[in-house]
């Protein structure tokens, strides 16, 4: 897909850059008609572990034509994708105390609390709002887990098995950040969203582990709370109409 092109405002963090604390503007892509074809699914998987520029650009809605017309689908995807990713999440966790944590308590060690992540407000928020608040975190967190998976690169080079799952945890929330975008086009008629990269890592070995842990406990949580209002959201997608469909 060929995207617009590039303006000098249009810039963003990518998840292969080094760490930052700094608001920045992103915009996200919309996928291929079929919703997030198996075959870019597995393109996106190849070009995880490749540098791409700092200084890229995505308009959320540059791709919008291309989004799939059935958003009732969309949205229906974007439920079966969170409970998916919930449990590889759980894997996930697993895998990679045993890797980094094995010894230690991972209660006392992995507190995400102190974290400053995104807030995903489930009470008391629109739909519209909590869609944007589920694009945020995710944009979020393809960042951290990208510092996470360069860090255990060093730290763990023989830990393939984890190696795999980071990276399948970005093609994850690439897909879904995707399935997203359309929604927010489409539905919502949202051109921009405001994205906070805030976590920066620390410099010594044990720290970067112990953070890597609370990242990944805070995101499976996270997901938790996503799993849980899903079924609300979709009670009446059947009644969802496209406006860039009915006019």
């Amino acid at each position: 897909m060929t995207g617009l092109p590039l303006r000098r405002d249009e810039k963003f963090q990518d998840d292969a850059g080094p760490d930052r604390g700094k608001d920045q503007r992103h915009r996200g892509t919309c996928p291929n008609k079929v919703i997030v074809q198996l075959l870019i699914f597995q393109q996106w998987a190849l070009l995880l572990g490749r540098a791409k520029p700092l200084d890229a650009a995505s308009p959320l809605c540059a791709h919008v034509n291309e989004c799939n017309n059935n958003l009732t689908a969309i949205m229906k995807q974007i439920e079966s994708q969170i409970k998916q990713m919930h449990t590889d999440a759980g894997q996930l966790l697993h895998t990679y105390n045993h890797q980094n944590l094995r010894n230690l308590d991972g209660n006392s060690v992995c507190n995400p609390d102190s974290l400053d992540l995104p807030k995903f407000n489930v009470k008391d928020t629109s739909e519209e709002e909590q869609f944007v608040e589920l694009y945020k975190i995710f944009q979020y967190m393809k960042a951290a887990i990208g510092n996470i998976t360069q860090h255990q690169m060093k730290l763990n080079p023989q830990s393939k098995n984890l190696h795999v799952q980071l990276n399948t945890s970005k093609a994850e929330i690439t897909a879904i950040i995707s399935n997203l975008s359309c929604i927010l086009c489409r539905r919502y008629q949202i051109t921009e969203v405001i994205v906070h990269y805030g976590i920066n890592f620390p410099s010594s070995t044990f720290q970067k582990k112990t953070m890597g842990c609370k990242v990944l406990k805070k995101y499976k949580h996270f997901l938790s709370q996503a799993e849980n209002i899903t079924d609300g959201w979709f009670k009446t997608a059947d009644s969802v109409q496209d406006p860039f469909t009915f006019h």
